[in-house]
């Protein structure tokens, strides 16, 4: 998506990207752009205005694409907004945080709906991260504290509630700026940790090799 409000799909032929779609959207620039790829195949996207009071959105649905009404917030969102993979949701929180609000789509009304959630885990420092880190497709949460670069690993179990696995640490220079990103960066299905430091262009590499069974008596 470009300010002159142009939005622009490329998919994959093996080899290089190539253009597959495009659409019209609103002429501006944004603060943060989201996917949120959904069960039923469908993509949703999200836009956070610049001023941060704002949240566009955009369904695109067997290649057509139609805007969701735009949610206002009253005040400016100062959380973290990161993608809930295995949701298809925007989570918002703040640092030491055990609780957020979950933004989803309402089918219906085709808008934004945001409720709060509470994550059920122990009050700790630091930011959440969503993940699948042992590959048995739940979804878990680290936590990640910037300051200490200390992180402690919470798998969900068949009953739905986290239970704490392993903290490590430290792993990585503290308070250098780096963003923690989650991505399976060796497609072996488990989450890997990213830290990529924009001042000086470099990125370190966790992989995750934890076991499905981590948690089995």
């Amino acid at each position: 998506m470009n300010p002159a409000g142009n939005l622009t799909r490329y998919v994959s032929d093996g080899k290089r990207f190539v253009q597959q779609s495009s659409w019209k959207t609103d002429a501006r620039t944004w603060e943060e752009l989201f996917a949120l790829p959904q069960k039923n195949g469908d993509m949703l996207l999200a836009g956070l205005t610049k001023d941060r009071l704002q949240l566009y959105g955009w369904l695109i649905r067997n290649g057509q694409m139609k805007p969701l009404k735009p949610f206002v917030f009253r005040s400016k969102v100062m959380g973290e907004m990161q993608v809930r993979q295995a949701a298809g949701t925007l989570f918002i929180s703040k640092a030491d945080a055990v609780s957020g609000l979950e933004v989803q789509m309402d089918e219906a009304a085709k808008q934004w709906k945001i409720t709060k959630t509470e994550l059920e885990l122990p009050s700790e420092d630091g930011w959440v991260r969503f993940g699948d880190y042992n590959g048995d497709g739940m979804e878990d949460i680290l936590r990640w504290n910037p300051q200490t670069m200390r992180y402690s690993v919470y798998l969900k179990g068949s009953d739905g509630t986290w239970r704490s696995l392993s903290a490590f640490g430290p792993w990585g220079p503290p308070n250098d700026g780096s963003r923690l990103m989650i991505k399976d960066m060796d497609g072996n299905g488990k989450s890997d940790l990213v830290l990529l430091n924009r001042t000086d262009g470099f990125a370190d590499l966790a992989l995750s090799f934890e076991s499905r069974n981590a948690l089995a008596p």
